[in-house]
């Protein structure tokens, strides 16, 4: 792999992420008996820094944060987009098991 490539997996519903930014892919039903993850997904709610991938019961999460944002991708001139750090949080219908299979897919 060279510096500059991104690798990227799919959240389902054309929703990718750059791999190197995943910080964890979360169980919802575990995750969500202790009180600690319950809080900080309530923060984040309320803080609206949740993105909802399909409208399908919740089966995890994935806290990403990095230098990027989905932005950039789209608008490559926004350089300012770009140098700043981000931490997103999407919750999708599909299993851990799902997503972890797609984030370890070797790319030819």
């Amino acid at each position: 792999m060279k510096n500059n490539e991104l690798f990227y997996f799919n959240l389902g519903l054309n929703t990718p992420v750059v791999k190197s930014d995943v910080v964890g892919i979360f169980d919802m039903d575990n995750t969500t008996i202790k009180k600690d993850s319950r809080d900080f997904l309530n923060n984040r709610e309320k803080q609206k820094k949740i993105e909802y991938v399909g409208s399908d019961l919740p089966r995890s999460y994935v806290l990403c944060a990095g230098k990027r944002s989905r932005l950039c991708y789209k608008n490559r001139n926004s350089k300012n987009e770009q140098d700043e750090s981000f931490e997103n949080l999407y919750i999708t219908s599909l299993s851990t098991q799902v997503l972890t299979k797609r984030a370890n897919m070797k790319t030819k």
